[in-house]
């Protein structure tokens, strides 16, 4: 792991992995915003569930998408987080 942590006030902390431990985990979802911190308040947000207790991982996505770079025209810095969770069996 990379090691960089998201904090988020009154969450546990989301810890950022690399494109090669993506494997083994389940897919919750993708969010824009101006940060990390941004993209985790927008995943709570429009997340359906308990996107805290589910999320904990997240990959910063720097592969350009037709969103991000629609995004970009206007905010040059915008990212796109993918975030993770345990594997489950459903």
């Amino acid at each position: 792991m990379k090691n960089n942590v998201v904090k988020y006030p009154g969450a546990k902390n989301l810890e950022e992995i690399s494109a090669e431990e993506i494997s083994g985990k389940e897919y919750i979802g993708t969010s824009y915003g101006i940060d990390c911190s941004d993209c985790v308040h927008l995943g709570m947000r429009n997340y359906v569930g308990d996107f805290l207790k589910e999320a904990k991982w997240y990959y910063l996505n720097n592969e350009p998408d037709e969103v991000l770079e629609e995004f970009r025209k206007s905010y040059p810095t915008f990212v796109k987080v993918d975030f993770y969770g345990e594997k489950t069996n459903k």
